[in-house]
């Protein structure tokens, strides 16, 4: 499982191979949905890169990182990752 934090919320899902989630679960956490140009919000899509996508998953820890919108955490808890940021310097 993952737990994903989003603008829309905290969502656990099921992750393989780091964050490999469903596009389903993907469109849901973060309003961005797979389609073949990439990840899509509206009218705005970023391509993802190569080996990004496995069938019907989507790798968010490469597109998160590229859209800067999402942030992903996986085996951790929610509380635990916003507690560590409030300690960080800076």
């Amino acid at each position: 499982m993952a737990t994903l934090l989003t603008d829309k919320g905290e969502f656990s899902v099921p992750a393989t191979n780091g964050l490999f989630v469903s596009a389903a679960d993907a469109a849901r956490a973060t309003g961005w949905t797979l389609k073949p140009e990439g990840m899509c919000r509206d009218e705005i899509c970023v391509p993802l890169a190569a080996g990004a996508v496995r069938g019907d998953r989507v790798d968010l820890g490469t597109s998160s990182a590229r859209r800067r919108c999402t942030t992903a955490t996986c085996g951790r808890s929610a509380p635990t990752r916003r507690t560590e940021a409030r300690r960080s310097p800076g």
